[in-house]
């Protein structure tokens, strides 16, 4: 930007030449260069004011864009809590059977397609609770447990900057979705 700036005034400005020398030699050459400092002067004033303009531009610009980026922590947060809850809908809308796996896949199914992975329920058939697995750079537990002679799904997911958990009971209500400290 500098560079392009000096290149304006070089090329715009006037140099008076006399005898082909660059200083003047004559009394007529003065008044010459005293007209063309004059010229100059404008243009160098037009040319800093612009200049502080786009550095002043410039600046704004990426003062915005330092505060509109966010730490990877917060948007990995919202990430994991935005698909744990669409894995406890899905175990919830499922229901819960005997032994509790059919809310078990379903949630694990639908955690997957959340963060973009296409996962069938029957690659899930022949595993049983506690499911551990990598999806992307999620690591997920999903597991039946027994409260109060109760059936429940507990689900935790877990990556580098955040975690969460959530839990559903037999009736499909969603108890708890937390951020789990890391």
């Amino acid at each position: 930007m500098f560079f392009v700036l000096i290149g304006i005034l070089c090329f715009t400005a006037r140099i008076v030449y006399a005898h082909s020398s660059f200083y003047p030699h004559h009394v007529q050459d003065f008044g010459a260069i005293k007209d063309s400092i004059k010229e100059m002067r404008g243009k160098v004033i037009i040319t800093t004011i612009v200049f502080v303009a786009v550095l002043t531009g410039v600046i704004i610009l990426a003062l915005r864009k330092g505060n509109v980026d966010r730490p990877a922590h917060e948007t990995d947060q919202a990430r994991l809590e935005q698909a744990i809850f669409n894995a406890a809908q899905a175990a919830a809308q499922t229901g819960f059977d005997k032994d509790g796996s059919r809310a078990l896949r379903a949630a694990i199914v639908a955690y997957a397609q959340s963060v973009g992975v296409s996962l069938s329920s029957n690659a899930l058939e022949k595993h049983t609770s506690p499911i551990r697995c990598k999806i992307r750079n999620d690591r997920i537990l999903a597991q039946i447990v027994y409260q109060n002679g109760d059936i429940g799904l507990e689900i935790r997911a877990t990556c580098d900057t955040a975690s969460m958990n959530a839990f559903v009971d037999k009736t499909g209500r969603i108890t708890e979705i937390s951020h789990a400290e890391k």
